[in-house]
């Protein structure tokens, strides 16, 4: 910027005169060049992907990863509707005898965090974040279902109406 140039114009002069006075700046380039085309990873680093995120191997990781999101997610919901129904089953019972409250901390906590983990090591985040709203959808299903918390159709829809 021209402002730089009359506020500093000694330090912008000496940069200049190291830039130019500096040798090794082209023979870096060209030998960073010839490292690029006699390398095997040449194609995908100058497209600039790496070499596990092109090809059949990235489309696989890809792929495993949205699927154990997926899974991540349908096991926080299972989790978030044990919570549910241990207090509705299990409110008088010790801490040490909810079996309900200690399944769901399983499935929300270990089960959902270990695949997410795993998830994000194989996956960008960019795909994975869509599927962030899952575990709502999984939770309302299942709990229209049924199966997890026992109640009927009508009450676990409730908010339907």
């Amino acid at each position: 910027p021209p402002a730089a140039a009359t506020i500093l114009p000694g330090r912008r002069a000496r940069y200049q005169a190291i830039a130019a006075n500096t040798p090794r700046a082209p023979l870096q380039r060209a030998s960073v060049i010839a490292h690029m085309a006699s390398s095997s990873d040449a194609a995908p680093m100058a497209s600039g992907g790496d070499a596990a995120s092109t090809g059949v191997r990235g489309d696989l990781q890809r792929t495993a990863g949205v699927c154990l999101v997926i899974a991540g997610s349908f096991s926080s919901s299972i989790g978030l509707l044990l919570f549910k129904r241990s207090s509705l089953c299990e409110a008088q019972l010790p801490f040490h005898r909810k079996r309900f409250w200690h399944l769901g901390f399983l499935f929300l906590v270990v089960n959902a965090t270990v695949i997410d983990l795993v998830a994000f090591s194989f996956t960008p985040l960019s795909l994975i974040a869509p599927f962030a709203g899952l575990t709502i959808v999984f939770t309302a299903l299942l709990a229209a279902s049924g199966l997890v918390t026992g109640a009927r159709h009508k009450e676990a829809l409730g908010w339907l109406d």
